[in-house]
């Protein structure tokens, strides 16, 4: 989380003390406003270098992006990269692929997988993970699986849970028990693995095996880690977690909450609720939601 005003004041002395010309300094400030989430800024920062890219300052604005969401940008970004002569690199191709992630650009994020090797750059690990995540959110969830199966290397952690989380979002029981056996078996103990499982199998009321996922939870010891948000106020920085009443004005908080919630509720707003973890009582059924 970037503080913006710091950044901007920053920003304001490279420009009076003339280093902007210095591309590793105009390279920061890019990152900085991207990382502050005014990447328009950062963008102004790029088209009015005064001096040359470098293949950092291209990969810092196409990423930029691709945390906009702004996939179409960042693919643009990339083809006038090669076509200015600047050889993309590992780097690269991550943040345009995490950036038709984010866009949901299935097609294009294929055509560029299979274009790395044109610039002799071997896929790793993340480029293989980025595209596996598209294409579970693309309801492609054979292709992603197939894919994390054709990888050259050993798969990690992140990519079956890719795999896991799709399936909990389409309801996939079978390909999310082969994702699960695998973090298994890879040694995984991440709650939220099991809160997907668990999920998948109340999405069909399979109640029996949710309970033996819960059992699973506590043979292993493994606990919901609450979830927790920041806000800043005022130039300081509040962390806050679920009914968290550590805050000197939590009741102030919470009053706020809740009208909030009222207001959100009569514009129609429905709580998700697929990511909690069901509780099972004596009759098999789900009793309470933690």
């Amino acid at each position: 989380m970037g503080d913006f005003k710091e950044g901007e004041k920053i920003h304001g002395f490279i420009r009076n003390q003339k280093l902007d010309s210095n591309v590793q300094v105009c390279n920061a400030v890019i990152d900085m406003y991207a990382n502050c989430g005014f990447v328009d800024k950062a963008c102004g920062v790029f088209d009015n270098m005064g001096c040359m890219k470098c293949l950092v300052t291209w990969n810092t604005m196409i990423m930029a992006f691709a945390r906009d969401g702004d996939g179409h940008k960042a693919l643009k970004l990339f083809e006038q990269m090669e076509k200015d002569g600047v050889q993309p690199d590992a780097v690269t191709y991550l943040a345009v692929l995490c950036a038709c992630n984010h866009a949901g650009l299935v097609e294009d994020a294929l055509r560029l997988f299979h274009t790395i090797g044109k610039h002799g750059v071997k896929p790793n690990v993340k480029h293989y993970g980025s595209l596996v995540d598209l294409l579970g959110r693309a309801e492609s969830l054979k292709e992603a699986y197939n894919l994390i199966n054709s990888m050259s290397m050993v798969p990690d952690l992140v990519s079956w849970q890719s795999l896991l989380g799709a399936c909990r979002i389409y309801k996939d029981v079978e390909m999310a028990e082969i994702a699960s056996r695998n973090l298994v078996e890879m040694g995984s103990n991440n709650c939220r693995d099991f809160v997907l499982l668990s999920n998948v199998y109340a999405a069909h009321e399979r109640w029996n095996d949710v309970g033996r996922v819960r059992d699973s939870m506590k043979n292993r010891d493994v606990k919901k880690v609450p979830g927790f948000s920041y806000i800043e106020a005022d130039g300081l920085m509040h962390k806050f977690f679920t009914c968290d009443k550590s805050n000197a004005r939590w009741k102030e908080t919470y009053l706020k909450l809740d009208e909030i919630r009222f207001k959100i509720k009569e514009l129609g707003y429905v709580a998700e609720t697929s990511f909690v973890l069901h509780d099972i009582g004596g009759g098999g059924e789900p009793t309470v939601l933690s």
